[in-house]
């Protein structure tokens, strides 16, 4: 995640103006390190070294869409793969301690696994999930979706927990730009896992990819330690350019971010 622009404050401005950001007095619980740096803040889940399964899978993927898309496709790199939560917003404008209760919370709160899987057959638990949508390609990056899943007699459903995850930081003043794509919220969890050198190509290519995934689904397992607050300047968080701090970490340091040099990436 996070990708700029995957969440707006709750004030609402998708874009806020840098002019205004830029005067803007730090907010309460605003770290000195961070002060005019132009950064974005966000939670994602398995950033860094993926386990040897999800490596596996991943990078079987990676392969197909690079057979799929006639070398027009570009893997991207397994460190940098992630999955979204919520984008915080900008580090100006971010409460820090708004983030640290909302880690503690859901220290208490976030106690089961969410298992994440990506294509397979699902059915429908929750209102507003579309399971066929497994795979898009939007403004030239590859996107997989998935959902938390749970199996029961009848099959695999596919669950809104993260829909109900999301609207749940609102109370710390943070909202997912997406909250609005359904009146359920959005309950889709996406990565990013390459990217298109030129347009998608015919319909039936996007067709191709969600077959593939229908036969040759993968999982990824979400746990409360599994999360990251990412800090980055560049969308595809390179690790030269990011720094990342556990959100188990920010729940139980009050000192947690002054471990990291941010001058580093300026």
């Amino acid at each position: 995640m996070p990708e700029a622009g995957t969440a707006s404050n709750l004030s609402g401005a998708r874009s806020p103006d840098p002019d205004r950001q830029q005067n803007s007095p730090a907010r309460a619980g605003f770290h000195p390190l961070w002060s005019d740096m132009p950064r974005e803040l966000g939670l994602v889940a398995h950033y860094g070294f993926k386990p040897p399964g999800v490596e596996h899978d991943l990078r079987s993927m990676q392969d197909f869409l690079s057979g799929q898309f006639s070398g027009r496709y570009t893997p991207r790199d397994s460190f940098q793969v992630h999955a979204t939560i919520v984008y915080l917003g900008r580090v100006d404008e971010v409460d820090l301690e708004a983030v640290r209760r909302l880690a503690r919370e859901w220290r208490s709160t976030f106690t089961q696994t969410l298992d994440i899987q990506f294509g397979g057959m699902l059915s429908v638990a929750d209102p507003g999930i579309q399971t066929a949508r497994t795979f898009d390609v939007a403004s030239n990056w590859c996107l997989v979706h998935g959902w938390p899943v749970v199996s029961t007699t009848g099959g695999l459903h596919a669950k809104g927990d993260l829909a109900v995850m999301r609207r749940s930081v609102e109370r710390f003043g943070f909202r997912h730009l997406y909250h609005d794509v359904s009146p359920f919220g959005d309950p889709n969890c996406y990565m990013k896992v390459g990217s298109l050198d030129g347009e998608p190509g015919p319909r039936s290519d996007i067709i191709e990819v969600r077959s593939y995934l229908a036969a040759h689904p993968f999982r990824l397992s979400v746990t409360y330690q599994d999360l990251v607050v990412v800090a980055y300047d560049d969308t595809t968080l390179p690790p030269e350019r990011t720094v990342a701090v556990s959100l188990e970490a920010v729940a139980a340091d009050p000192r947690a971010w002054d471990s990291f040099d941010l001058s580093r990436i300026s």
